[in-house]
């Protein structure tokens, strides 16, 4: 995911990173479905089932196949999985083209309460995992790792689960989102390189 390329270029924990991501993945097969279940207007007809399959088939399925990929493919083509990273980049950008594409008429419906709620859940997410990873005295690699892990998030599989089970118009914050937390791994990038 994009938390793993980003931890990987500031010179971050990449096996810590790569651990996070495993359990948040595995974990949110269950925990997406049943925390929109939760919090989701009781008018809004959630199908738990619908969702969790969904979610299987856009993280858990995906995510085996790439282990599995890379355990075979590893010892015949290192440079041909270099390339797996930049894909799935690029495929996020196509997504949020193709969100911001499908809500054209919908855009000036995004208030600047919006943009900003979204700019301070990823800072406040950069900013309380590095604090708290400084307050508990870990290395420089890990605060910079659990600061990604905590700041960004999967924004990809809200925008498609947006997407597949409501309205299109409810996929534009995870889009936003997705595109905000890429300006500001940009700025980590540049501020930890060095570091």
């Amino acid at each position: 995911t994009a938390s793993n390329v980003i931890t990987y270029l500031c010179k971050g924990n990449v096996a810590l990173s790569i651990t996070c991501t495993i359990i948040s993945t595995i974990s949110s097969v269950l925990l997406t479905p049943l925390i929109i279940l939760v919090l989701a207007d009781k008018s809004i007809d959630v199908d738990f089932q619908k969702i969790m399959r969904s979610t299987l088939f856009i993280v858990f399925f995906p995510t085996l196949f790439g282990l599995i990929f890379k355990k075979y493919l590893f010892k015949v083509n290192t440079k041909f999985l270099l390339m797996f990273p930049k894909l799935s980049e690029i495929f996020i950008a196509l997504i949020i083209g193709i969100i911001f594409s499908l809500n054209t008429d919908n855009l000036s419906l995004v208030s600047e309460q919006l943009i900003l709620g979204v700019m301070m859940h990823n800072l406040l997410g950069l900013a309380l995992g590095y604090y708290v990873s400084k307050k508990l005295s870990f290395p420089n690699d890990v605060k910079k790792t659990i600061s990604i892990e905590v700041g960004m998030q999967n924004s990809g599989l809200g925008m498609t689960l947006a997407l597949l089970h409501f309205s299109k118009i409810s996929s534009l914050p995870s889009a936003i989102f997705s595109l905000w937390h890429n300006i500001s791994a940009i700025g980590l990038v540049y501020l930890w390189k060095k570091k």
